[in-house]
């Protein structure tokens, strides 16, 4: 069930890189060399970076898990 939240969540993000429409609960992570962003899907966080119109996902995870590879 959570697999295609994270699928349906993805396609919609691949419509929308910049997330203009604000209909996705994304965010720009700060404190990283590179300019990551996180996608909120229930409990899950996805963790990307756009190379030019190009999503690159770096990690799925659970919240306590998502981001403790930044560190």
């Amino acid at each position: 069930m959570e697999q295609e939240r994270i699928r349906e969540s993805l396609n919609e993000l691949a419509e929308d890189a910049h997330n203009i429409s604000k209909r996705l609960d994304t965010k720009k992570l700060s404190g990283t060399n590179r300019t990551y962003f996180r996608l909120r899907v229930g409990d899950y966080r996805v963790i990307y970076y756009l190379q030019e119109e190009t999503i690159r996902v770096v990690r799925i995870a659970t919240r306590s898990d998502a981001y403790s590879w930044l560190d």
